[in-house]
């Protein structure tokens, strides 16, 4: 009895002792960014040991039990480095993760998946919404430019809804620098393409609703892609929601924009005195009297003596843009969200408010974009993705293009027309002023010409739908899944062009009383046209995905089947477009220390042959974290070092031409006097009746090409990550190039087909910098990159030259071939012992170019042209990202250029009054001049001739050749997070207000001020480069 009693004694005190030792305690907390203080939504929170954890909300709080106030809790934040912190007794704690450099257990988007960045052998750049929203442009290729190694985004125009960057990624591969050379563009996982190579469809994002973009660069990347991952890879993914309450978002951008360059031209005066000038070097008379030029300067009489110096007085100084956006996310049980709307407008700078055309005249473009993304937790194994975009845009134009407007502003001589006087349209007189030789009849400003051309609104309706279904095997073996993918798009674009005569006047020819003007045409009725277009596309993909890890042991595998359809009027033959292929992938590493992948893509087109219809493209990679080895102690200086290398095949379908090359093609026409078939001789009145013959023959071998390439890259970090340094050197060998066959005789009398026997080699290497360091309140990081690629032309059938530097097989794509300049001739005793001049009756006198006689025969021909420079595309391109924070300030910075690139300027940025009266820069005022050389004055262009379309000058050579290099202040922004405690009763979160600009400033190394660094060519001058300064305001609630 007693011994029960003493047991039942025991077991109740152990009862007791238990229930006293269980009681859990209720700690809230709050998880913050050590460098901004912002909250971190998301974050893990653990008890080590135990199965008890929590997740922060919107605001970076948490709830959880502890068992002990000495627990440890152990907060985790992808990208931030986890920190253990002890209660010591707190119920309430406040944590603070640091940015890791490191981003070990970041998850980076690959093709077809993802992968932990420690993990990675490929070559691979991420950047996200933060960097993109910097940037106050018009779309998403403009803000690229300077922030990736390998990606060069070229910006020629800043024309609304057509100033989207040309995107390359490592330099041109093959013989076009065009679209056969851009990259692929996949947009949440499927290939988009609407317009300029697919980069249309990433343009028309809006950059809030964009997570991140993903380069893939070499073989073990986008081999997976087959035949169209040859030039690379941009993925885009759109953002997510995530679990917790709602999170409102609303940001507002108020910016103006103007020219970051504009050609200064001769005015009145100095034209006509130069074009005396020139006359008289051509013993020609000179076609202004003194008191034509004086009214010219002195504007006494306006009207009839105009001084339009028309680039200037046709652009604003200034033009509105506008940008807003409002998002919604959330995540409640077993769905998250993300839900975004958009809209944003900018205007042109053409300054046609003094006129009332009775349409807009002026370049315009509106997005609307709508977004809504939804994660959906079905059952336990199954889930649910749907993304919803559309987008609205709405591009209006003058019925003349901008190239159109700009190449005849820049072909008038500046007293052409007075243009506006009295709000009035005024052409100018058709009669010879004063008996002046010479001087055209042409009545003719821009407002003419957009006056006469009406106006074109293009409108393009887009909507792009993504569903996929994810089922966990787990019951077949654990780690493995089943997806399925079905993607449509579809786009409705319309356009409608209209247009009037307006009311003209012309200056009087009398001049007397004046100079004034009479009305010469009237208001006339609208005209009216349209047309419409389509798109469709429908993409549909599955795969077995496989992840699991034994020990140290991870493995992964994919096996994907994936199907394209795209529908369009406007494809050749009106036939679809199919694409469909499978795709391979298994990586595997062992305790994130050796590191393996092999991937494969087998796919192909129905452009190509039966037998050459479907192609195999292998790539594997291989790395070694040396880091992780026992041989290397762990230390304070080296935090991770990882070795990598990569080979691979990839293919490039975009090959250039007509489709089904295969085929032999036909030539149709139609009958009349002179072209058709004659059916019996009716003598000479015989009828011909049209037909059709064959036009050139089709090859059945033709393909796609093939790009061989290997890379070799190294990822280190120091300083606990404070440092982080990338490198790759690559190499590529690209062969099965379409090219046109030059070295078949003349007598084989047939039309043959272009062939897949072109060559070239890309060799090139990338760097990239970074350091991140936080004290305290100040945060700073300094950031630099930069990447170098070379080309060069191995073989493109090109019939055998007299001289090698004839050929292009040597030498880079897109280098031009020019003449050879030493100077000028600077008196008549070097004109007389020259080579002969077999141009323009071999007139040479002082102030010509002196060319180089390359072959040494004694006279200048165009065996003596030789390539000259580089490239128009640069070799080298850089950027230095910099950013600062200090409590509530912040500040970044983006410095970006490019060098080893070359630049020519010909057409009325070379030779003056190359078209006999033609605008002509103010550049010629430091001409050649015997004077002037005599006196040692600056000369930077050669002596004057009245008709530059006879000079000797006018040669393509490479005095007009300029060094294209730039370093470009890129983007900048300053913003400032007003304190909570202003707000914070009103149930908003936070409010930045900031201000940000786009090339803002820019240093060119060159002497030629006239144009930007990123134009390519005077003649082709076309709509300005833009600088863009904005105001905005972002607030969460």
């Amino acid at each position: 009895m007693k011994l029960n009693f003493t047991f039942s004694f025991l077991l109740l005190f152990c009862f007791f002792c238990n229930a006293a030792f269980s009681q859990t305690t209720i700690v809230k907390g709050v998880v913050k960014q050590g460098n901004s203080g912002d909250p971190l939504p998301g974050a893990s929170i653990k008890i080590p040991g135990t199965s008890i954890g929590a997740i922060t909300d919107n605001d970076g709080k948490f709830t959880i039990k502890v068992n002990s106030l000495n627990d440890v809790l152990r907060v985790s934040y992808i990208s931030f480095i986890s920190k253990d912190v002890t209660l010591n007794g707190k119920t309430e704690i406040t944590i603070a993760l640091e940015p890791d450099n490191s981003n070990l257990d970041e998850v980076v988007v690959i093709g077809y998946g993802t992968q932990k960045k420690e993990t990675l052998v490929g070559a691979i750049n991420t950047i996200s919404t933060k960097e993109l929203v910097q940037s106050p442009v018009a779309n998403i290729s403009n803000s690229l430019a300077g922030r990736l190694p390998g990606l060069t985004a070229v910006q020629r125009s800043g024309e609304p809804g057509q100033d989207a960057s040309s995107l390359k990624i490592r330099g041109i591969g093959t013989l076009s620098s065009g679209a056969a050379s851009d990259p692929l563009i996949m947009i949440d996982g499927v290939p988009r393409e609407i317009g300029n190579g697919g980069q249309g469809a990433l343009n028309n994002l809006d950059p809030n609703e964009i997570e991140s973009i993903t380069v893939l660069k070499d073989a073990s990347a986008t081999a997976v892609f087959g035949v169209r991952g040859a030039n690379g890879v941009i993925l885009v993914t759109t953002k997510s929601g995530k679990l917790g309450k709602p999170s409102v978002s609303f940001s507002t951008n108020i910016a103006v924009q103007n020219p970051t360059s504009i050609a200064k031209f001769l005015n009145a005066g100095d034209y006509a005195f130069l074009k005396n000038e020139g006359s008289r070097n051509d013993n020609q008379p000179e076609l202004f009297s003194d008191a034509v030029i004086q009214k010219f300067r002195d504007q006494s009489d306006p009207i009839a003596y105009p001084n339009s110096e028309w680039l200037s007085k046709f652009i604003k100084s200034a033009a509105p843009q506008q940008q807003y956006n409002l998002n919604i996310s959330g995540g409640v049980n077993n769905v998250k969200y993300f839900v975004s709307a958009g809209y944003f407008n900018q205007e042109g700078i053409y300054d046609t408010d003094g006129i009332d055309f009775g349409f807009k005249a002026n370049p315009s473009t509106k997005r609307y974009n709508f977004r809504s993304n939804f994660d959906i937790n079905l059952t336990k194994m199954l889930t649910a993705t749907l993304r919803l975009g559309t987008q609205n845009i709405s591009n209006n134009y003058p019925g003349q293009s901008s190239q159109s407007v700009f190449f005849n502003i820049l072909n008038v001589y500046p007293f052409t027309s007075p243009g506006l006087v009295d709000g009035k349209l005024v052409n100018a007189y058709v009669n010879d002023p004063l008996g002046s030789l010479g001087w055209p009849s042409r009545g003719y400003s821009p407002y003419s010409d957009i006056a006469s051309s009406g106006f074109t609104e293009n409108t393009n309706n887009n909507l792009n739908m993504n569903l996929e279904l994810k089922h966990q095997l787990d019951f077949v073996t654990k780690g493995l899944s089943i997806r399925g993918l079905v993607a449509f798009d579809n786009t409705f674009s319309r356009s409608v062009s209209r247009g009037r005569a307006i009311d003209t006047y012309t200056v009087n020819p009398d001049f007397k009383g004046g100079g004034d003007y009479f009305k010469n045409s009237d208001l006339g009725n609208f005209s009216f046209s349209q047309g419409y277009g389509k798109f469709r596309r429908n993409y549909y993909e599955t795969s077995l995905n496989y992840a699991r890890s034994f020990g140290g042991h991870n493995v992964t595998a994919l096996a994907l089947y994936q199907q394209e359809t795209r529908w369009d009027p406007t494809f050749q033959f009106s036939v679809p477009r199919n694409n469909l292929g499978m795709v391979g992938r298994i990586t595997y590493d062992y305790k994130a220390k050796y590191l393996f992948d092999f991937s494969m893509g087998y796919n192909g087109s129905e452009n190509f042959p039966e037998t050459k219809r479907y192609g195999f493209f292998p790539a594997f990679g291989v790395g070694w974290v040396v880091t992780e080895e026992k041989f290397i102690p762990k230390n304070n200086i080296l935090s991770r070092l990882k070795l990598r290398g990569s080979y691979g095949e990839v293919g490039n379908d975009k090959i250039g031409g007509d489709r089904f090359l295969y085929l032999p093609s036909v030539f149709s026409f139609g009958g009349g006097s002179t072209r058709g078939y004659s059916f019996g001789t009716t003598g000479i009145d015989r009828n011909l009746y049209g037909g059709s013959q064959e036009d050139k023959l089709g090859n059945p071998n033709v393909t796609w090409e093939r790009a061989v390439k290997s890379n070799i890259g190294i990822d280190l970090s120091m300083f606990k990550s404070r440092l982080t340094i990338t490198a790759d050197y690559f190499r590529e060998d690209r062969n099965n190039i379409l090219v046109n066959l030059g070295t078949v005789p003349a007598l084989v009398a047939a039309n043959l087909p272009a062939a897949n026997i072109g060559k070239v080699k890309n060799r090139g290497f990338e760097l990239e910098m970074n350091w991140r360091t936080t004290k305290g309140d100040f945060t700073y990081s300094i950031g630099g990159n930069m990447a170098f690629s070379r080309n060069k032309i191995l073989f493109a059938d090109e019939p055998t030259p007299l001289y090698p530097w004839m050929a292009s097989t040597g030498f880079s794509v897109g280098q031009l071939k020019t003449f050879r300049n030493a100077g000028f001739y600077n008196n008549y005793n070097e004109t007389l012992n020259r080579p002969y001049n077999t141009f323009y009756g071999n007139l040479i006198q002082p102030g010509d170019l002196k060319y180089v006689d390359i072959d040494g025969d004694g006279k200048i021909d165009q065996n003596d042209q030789v390539p000259s420079g580089y490239s128009t595309f640069p070799e080298i391109t850089f950027g230095m990202p910099l950013s600062f924070s200090y409590k509530n300030f912040d500040l970044s910075v983006l410095l970006q250029g490019s060098t080893n690139i070359a630049t020519y300027y010909d057409g009325v940025f070379g030779v003056a009054f190359g078209n006999i009266f033609t605008a002509t820069i103010a550049r010629h005022l430091n001409r050649w001049t015997p004077e002037r050389f005599a006196n040692g004055e600056l000369i930077n262009e050669p002596r004057l001739s009245g008709n530059g379309t006879s000079s000797p000058n006018i040669q393509r050579s490479d005095f007009f050749m300029h060094n294209g290099s730039y370093i470009r202040l890129k983007n900048v922004e300053i913003g400032f997070r007003i304190p909570k405690s202003v707000y914070q009763k009103i149930g908003v979160n936070s409010i930045r207000v900031y201000v940000n600009g786009s090339n803002l400033a820019t240093k060119s190394f060159t002497d030629f001020k006239d144009m930007d660094p990123e134009k390519s060519n005077g003649a082709a001058f076309g709509y300005p480069q833009m600088r863009v300064i904005n105001g905005g305001v972002s607030v969460q609630f």
